[in-house]
């Protein structure tokens, strides 16, 4: 079973709870391996991205640096298919 929707904002709250503490990078490793783990003992793939926009043309994102264009999310999703696909067994 898949399930990118389900273990993405688990693995984004882990992240953003370990960066608010003291010694964020020390704990934010093992808190996204116990996440991952949690996941896959109930059979939930995950695909880890670390640094999913770097590399990434300017041109694909919007002036804010944050965000990208209709063009960057195409470029992006283009980047993560081959993870996907292997992870749902195509």
């Amino acid at each position: 079973m898949f399930s990118f929707a389900r273990a993405s904002p688990a693995l984004r709250a882990a992240r953003c709870t370990a960066s608010r503490r003291k010694g964020a990078a020390a704990s934010t490793g093992g808190n996204v391996a116990t996440i991952v783990a949690r996941l896959n003992v109930r059979g939930i793939k995950v695909i880890m991205l670390e640094r999913p926009l770097a590399g990434m043309a300017e041109a694909l994102r919007h002036p804010d640096g944050q965000h990208l264009s209709a063009e960057g999310y195409r470029a992006l999703a283009a980047r993560v298919l081959p993870q996907v696909t292997a992870a749902i067994g195509r």
